[in-house]
């Protein structure tokens, strides 16, 4: 017993040095790598138990690890049930390439391999939106006699394939599973309803759901009631999920929690307050106790149309009830009290969630960003957007469209201040980045922001979101080939554009020096004297502060400029002296600090 326990600390300790090493601190690396020497000696029992346990916990990046370590023991022997326990966990996670590398280690490993590891690396594709890879790996098994395409198989591509909206190859997988012997179960044609309902295809569905209660080994269940009755429900047809209620009730089919929480919703977001009250009602008579869901959605129903008294009772309810506010209770409270200008709660509420062990996620900082947007904080928005970073929340377009619209409205309250315009004199906010006839240099641009950037690095993601927020607000961005067609000439477009803009917005990433067309669009955009907005996206200003002394990480894209020699050292120098004075801009940093 000893024994085990002592070799159980080994592999724990194996394990986080691994996850150590990875997250980049070496120095405990090295510190425990005389202890590393005995890592192939380690416990079987307790390396299964910690690999099992990242699985479990869909911790993907621990798991390879731990499994990593698993294959160096003097003892591992290659299974097949470890590697589909895998695969499953990275097609969750949506790990696809992941999954496909791990698959030909199994084979290479001569596994025996299984139609549920086929099924695993098809799922991983399909999840990914890889369905022409997904059928592809369909037809590799149809080839292998022992790995023939099961119930399993068909259903978790067709799920795939309504998930994204190809509801053709719907039927081609039926007709192939026809022709192959394998009839569809009630979890597969749950899977096309639950589809055909999410897309609002309700003569589909109905056809479907008709089938099914006509068939005598196909019948619906509560899961069929309750995806039907969410998806009229979701889209406003409550008469037609009504009925359909009516009709599940009389063959038979109870409804259960998440029964009475999507007649709640449905009813809630369509603000019929008295049929929801009455569902709560019928939910305890049929001796369901209300969930956190029941509650997020009340609390989420009454916030939205500004009813803060009785969504604070309901709140306080829950609370009475033993219930923690979860992510989406507080995201909840905050779209409410930021609809109703009440602020300073949403203030506590990000201080709760600092003191709490709730995770924050994207949405509930795009909430709280929104908010302080509303109420025109920039500190406190940008304090927010940083946690948001150090908490490795990936921002979204919604964060950076809420980022901008705000920076924007201050700049914009600047320059308005400036000219010391009444607030009577323009009706609309941005009115003032609008071309003007009366300006001193002739306005023959269409545009009214100018997007310089490195495609590669930003262009269907910041740059993007940039575009469409700013044409939301009626302003003409300019972004390269989105608005340039065949057969212009580049250069003079581009040229054009900056001069006339009344905005220049400068996104900064990592590899913004290697294209030399970015370097000389800020140089020429510094030329015109048009306010710029620099934007350091995952770069600090003082890596392109000090490029002419050879350091940051713009300085091995000049080293490469200058060797390819196909730019003078006097443009070359006036691209490091436009980078230089860029930097001291006043704009957006957004950086990870990990």
């Amino acid at each position: 017993m000893a024994n085990a326990k002592k070799a159980s600390r080994r592999t724990t300790s194996a394990i986080l040095r691994m996850e150590a090493a990875k997250a980049g601190v070496e120095r405990k690396a090295k510190a425990n790598a005389k202890a590393a020497k005995n890592s192939t000696l380690l416990y079987p029992r307790a390396l299964l138990e910690a690999l099992t346990d990242r699985i479990h916990n869909s911790q993907w990046r621990s798991a390879l690890q731990v499994f990593g370590l698993l294959r160096k023991q003097q003892w591992y022997q290659p299974n097949t049930e470890i590697y589909i326990k895998l695969l499953v966990m990275l097609g969750r996670c949506r790990q696809h390439e992941k999954a496909h590398i791990l698959f030909q280690m199994m084979l290479k490993e001569r596994c025996h391999v299984t139609v549920e590891a086929y099924t695993a690396v098809l799922a991983a594709y399909g999840r990914n939106g890889c369905l022409e890879k997904a059928f592809s790996i369909l037809e590799e098994m149809k080839a292998i006699p022992h790995c023939q395409p099961n119930i399993f198989t068909y259903t978790i591509l067709m799920k795939s394939c309504v998930e994204l909206g190809h509801f053709d190859h719907v039927n081609r997988l039926l007709s192939e599973m026809s022709r192959a012997g394998v009839r569809p179960n009630f979890v597969t044609y749950n899977t096309i309803v639950g589809g055909f309902g999410k897309a609002g295809m309700f003569e589909e569905m109905e056809n479907v759901l008709s089938h099914m209660l006509e068939s005598h080994d196909c019948k619906p269940d509560v899961w069929t009631m309750n995806s039907t009755i969410g998806a009229f429900g979701n889209r406003g047809q409550i008469e037609k999920m009504e009925k359909w209620y009516e009709n599940f009730h009389s063959i038979g089919i109870q409804p259960d929690a998440t029964t009475f929480n999507t007649l709640i919703n449905s009813y809630g977001k369509h603000c019929l307050y008295e049929k929801m009250t009455s569902v709560m009602e019928k939910m305890q008579n049929f001796y369901f106790s209300w969930t956190i869901v029941t509650y997020n959605t009340v609390i989420n129903a009454y916030g939205r149309v500004g009813e803060i008294k009785k969504m604070e009772n309901f709140l306080n309810l829950m609370l009475s009830e033993g219930m923690k506010p979860n992510r989406i209770t507080l995201c909840s409270l905050v779209s409410a009290y930021s609809k109703g200008g009440i602020f300073h709660k949403i203030t506590k509420i990000v201080r709760q969630m600092e003191n709490s062990k709730i995770v924050p996620d994207t949405p509930f900082f795009n909430s709280v960003l929104d908010a302080y947007q509303r109420a025109g904080n920039m500190a406190e928005m940008e304090h927010v957007f940083q946690k948001m970073i150090d908490t490795g929340c990936q921002p979204d377009k919604i964060t950076f469209a809420t980022m901008n619209k705000a920076y924007l409205s201050e700049v914009q309250s600047s320059s308005m201040a400036s000219a010391s315009t009444s607030e009577n004199e323009i009706t609309n906010p941005f009115e003032g980045f609008a071309p003007s006839t009366s300006s001193k240099r002739m306005k023959t641009s269409p545009y009214d922001v100018f997007i310089n950037h490195r495609g590669p690095d930003v262009k269907h993601t910041l740059a993007m979101a940039l575009y469409d927020t700013l044409s939301a607000m009626r302003l003409r961005v300019f972004l390269d080939s989105k608005e340039l067609e065949t057969g212009d000439f580049l250069p003079r477009e581009i040229k054009e554009a900056m001069h006339n803009a009344e905005l220049h917005i400068a996104i900064f990433s990592e590899k913004y020096a290697e294209s030399p067309w970015c370097l000389a669009e800020l140089s020429f955009m510094l030329k015109t004297g048009t306010p710029i907005v620099p934007v350091f996206y995952y770069v600090d200003p003082a890596d392109i502060r000090w490029v002419n002394k050879g350091k940051g990480v713009y300085a091995p894209s000049f080293l490469e400029h200058e060797e390819k020699g196909r730019y003078t050292p006097e443009m070359l120098q006036e691209w490091k002296k436009a980078l230089y004075e860029a930097s001291f801009y006043r704009g957006h940093i957004i950086t990870n600090k990990e």
